[in-house]
């Protein structure tokens, strides 16, 4: 529970320092622009190789709510780190 907590809590501090920046985050760009990078056409096959529920993606890349964990795992399974994942999806 207290690692849930810590984790969130990290998230959360990204997301605002992102944003304090004037950044506007945009998950489902970062997942779109990363799986046309890497040459991943379909959510099934990002589903397979990060191990997170396709449906779940189809959440994030719909602009619902995601995961801290949810956003590592995809990124990993895309080779970007997090920093970099959320740079791909970057709006002035």
């Amino acid at each position: 529970m207290l690692i849930r907590l810590t984790i969130l809590a990290m998230w959360i501090i990204i997301q605002e320092d992102y944003l304090k920046k004037g950044n506007k985050m945009n998950i489902e760009k970062s997942i779109r622009r990363a799986m046309a990078h890497k040459g991943v056409r379909k959510q099934l096959a990002l589903a397979n190789i990060s191990g997170v529920d396709v449906m779940t993606i189809s959440n994030a890349i719909n602009n619902k709510p995601t995961s801290l964990a949810t956003v590592k795992k995809i990124a990993d399974a895309l080779d970007y780190s997090v920093s970099e994942f959320i740079k791909l999806g970057e709006e002035l």
